[in-house]
């Protein structure tokens, strides 16, 4: 069953476009054969930190503040992580006291910029950093080597109207809402003895998990130039907030 893993306490009102809040821990943006994994380079994933802070400390590369608002809260957690987690987008962490040391193992507070701006504004935008190199931006579109994810992709692609076909963010939503329709939910399709896991689910009974479904959205994205990545974290639909409480 379900176990708490912590309390936030948001410190600003603040409704999020998909109805849930999502606080994010991790990112695995690095292809390690048929899985993608936390990067061991350095010059990637720099927009989150690896370990709690001691003092204020702003991430390496923050999100932009255009269609964002400023967010404060408070996490205390009931378990204990690897990593701090923060609403969406964060761009500043610092340490905060510990008000049950018996109860809490660990309270810090972030900044986030939350995103404000409605999606169908987003048509039209460039995707990733512009501060990117070549090389870090090829980092965020590689792929298996299985013709089979492209093949989808553009499949799913050529369905949009033909203005927005070359329209990044526009495409990026056509293959979530293909996967929203074509794929089921379910912990008790693993795939755990397939090669690849990803192309076990989605070329075969289409039935998996969240870590199946973030992979093929991940690779169907990047087969058409779109560069992303599997973040890792926590969503909490907004109808379990109570007044400015979270319990994750």
């Amino acid at each position: 069953s379900p176990t708490p893993m912590a309390v936030v306490l948001l410190e600003d009102d603040y409704s999020p476009e998909i109805q849930a809040y999502y606080f994010r821990q991790d990112a695995w943006s690095e292809l390690r054969g048929f899985r993608l994994a936390s990067s061991r380079r350095d010059d990637v994933d720099l927009d989150g930190l690896d370990q709690f802070p001691t003092a204020p400390v702003t991430v390496p590369e923050p999100p932009p503040e255009q269609g964002r608002k400023l967010v404060h809260g408070r996490v205390a957690l009931l378990e204990d992580h690897l990593h701090p987690f923060a609403l969406e987008a964060p761009w500043r962490f610092s340490p905060a006291r510990n008000p049950n040391p018996h109860r809490f193992r660990r309270v810090y507070r972030f900044e986030s910029r939350a995103q404000t701006i409605p999606y169908r504004r987003l048509i039209g935008r460039q995707l990733g950093n512009p501060r990117w190199s070549d090389e870090v931006r090829a980092h965020y579109l590689q792929v298996p080597d299985d013709p089979r994810y492209r093949e989808l992709a553009e499949e799913i692609v050529e369905s949009l109207p033909r203005r927005n076909r070359g329209d990044l963010f526009a495409r990026a939503l056509a293959i979530k809402l293909y996967l929203d329709r074509e794929l089921t939910y379910s912990t008790r399709e693993r795939h755990a003895e397939a090669e690849d896991p990803t192309a076990d689910m989605l070329f075969g009974n289409r039935i998996g998990y969240c870590v199946h479904f973030a992979h093929a959205a991940v690779y169907l994205f990047r087969s058409v130039g779109v560069p992303s990545r599997v973040a890792t974290g926590y969503q909490i639909p907004e109808d379990n907030r109570r007044g400015s409480t979270i319990l994750v």
